[in-house]
């Protein structure tokens, strides 16, 4: 297997200190290394801090357990905290973009995690989405790719367009947002530990996607947050969906779409460039070929693997809180959407939705209810009718066309493995343009 190639830490990713608390202090020399070793290797070794890779790890065709091949113990206590960690990870998710598509960051505790969602707080505009997986004491930073977007924007399109149906009258001033790369805290209990800033709820994380209810005194309530994940993230979007559910109980149900190459992805060398005689003057790159099995290759290499796209959705069981590990066919649907949809277990799916939807409506209706029983201005406003609307409301049997989302996903793999395809191409004009300028 290909080398995975270590990132070294970079003074100049220092973030801005008047965001940052703390001092700035660089990483420990032990924590990060510069070199390469084999992929095993960085799973097993715990002197690696930062691990960059390309793009997914093996794929299970499944949705995912959350269970890597190499599992450190989980103590707490064995894992050094090292600020100049903390604030190499917060820069990277802020100005990590020059980078690959994956980050990972080793030895990172759940105190270390809950400092960088402090730090980043409600910044709308990261580069990149941390998740946390627990058991590796591990933040897995990615950058957004076309996958992601040809699976999350006709999702807040389609979900828009549900929501706005269900027509709360203007005078009670509640909305249901739909929110990409929005912070969803926790409301403040005494088995929370205090955040920082009072006046901020305790941060659980950042979803792909969240369908909140703003009540009139601007509450946020989180309901229904989305995860895409790519196998190396699928635990930590697993965790992060879980954790949502634990320590928010207006959480009403959570989906999880993972996309799984079928191999890991890793870039050609230098020399594989030069063996292959490309023109080193930066001729224009060839045109990408797929396989039979949904490869994507030119000259000989593949940029993108076979991939299989799954998606798992779970609702909250009546006067419970939600629980990922349950399989009940009553509370949880599963199902591939691509290559080979499966359509029965798709049906079953957009019924959790349509379920979703309807749980969404009836605590809308039952927070309006209770919260205005005694308004008796705005009820003489708003007549009785205008709520008894709102309880025979419907969403619609399928949120979304699952067969444009198959030809989406095909054009995003696509332009995903000419991304890849691309940026090894200008390292490679690169250090050429670097030799040329050594030997004259």
């Amino acid at each position: 297997m290909p080398p995975v190639g270590l990132l070294q830490y970079n003074s100049g990713w220092q973030s801005q200190p008047s965001i940052l608390p703390g001092p700035f202090k660089e990483p420990s020399s032990v924590n990060v290394k510069r070199h390469s070793t084999p992929a095993i290797n960085v799973a097993k070794s715990r002197a690696t801090t930062v691990i960059v890779e390309s793009t997914t790890s093996l794929a299970a065709t499944k949705e995912p357990q959350a269970t890597p091949e190499t599992k450190q113990e989980n103590n707490e206590e064995s894992v050094m905290q090292d600020p100049g960690l903390r604030q190499l990870i917060i820069s990277r998710i802020r100005n990590g973009g020059d980078g690959p598509e994956v980050e990972v960051f080793s030895n990172v505790t759940e105190d270390d995690y809950v400092y960088v969602l402090d730090a980043i707080g409600c910044d709308d505009k990261l580069i990149r989405k941390p998740s946390y997986i627990p058991s590796l004491h591990q933040i897995v930073a990615t950058l957004p790719s076309p996958i992601h977007e040809s699976i999350l924007v006709p999702l807040r399109t389609a979900m828009g367009i549900i929501v706005e149906s269900l027509d709360i009258p203007d005078n009670f001033e509640v909305s249901l947002p739909i929110h990409m790369g929005r912070m969803v805290d926790a409301p403040a209990t005494a088995e929370l530990p205090s955040p920082q800033d009072e006046t901020q709820g305790y941060h659980l994380g950042v979803p792909d996607l969240v369908l909140m209810f703003q009540t009139r005194d601007d509450d946020i309530r989180p309901f229904w947050p989305f995860e895409v994940s790519v196998s190396q993230t699928a635990e930590g979007a697993i965790a992060k969906l879980q954790k949502f559910g634990d320590r928010n109980e207006h959480v009403l149900a959570a989906t999880h779409i993972n996309i799984a190459e079928s191999r890991k992805h890793a870039s050609p060398t230098y020399e594989w460039g030069v063996a292959k005689k490309l023109n080193r003057r930066g001729v224009q790159m060839g045109e990408l070929t797929r396989s039979e099995d949904g490869a994507l290759a030119s000259h000989s290499h593949t940029w993108y693997h076979p991939a299989t796209v799954t998606i798992t959705t779970w609702i909250r069981p009546p006067n419970r809180r939600l629980n990922l590990n349950s399989r009940h066919r009553a509370y949880c649907a599963s199902a591939v959407l691509y290559p080979n949809q499966n359509e029965q277990a798709l049906a079953k799916v957009q019924n959790i939705f349509q379920r979703t939807l309807e749980q969404v409506r009836d605590t809308v209706v039952d927070h309006l209810e209770a919260e205005h029983a005694d308004d008796d201005t705005l009820l003489s406003i708003v007549s009785s009718d205008s709520l008894q609307a709102m309880r025979d409301w419907s969403p619609p049997r399928e949120l979304l066309d699952w067969n444009k989302c198959s030809k989406d996903l095909r054009s995003a793999m696509k332009q995903t493995g000419f991304n890849r395809y691309r940026a090894w191409h200008r390292s490679f004009l690169k250090r050429v343009a670097d030799e040329a300028e050594v030997s004259v």
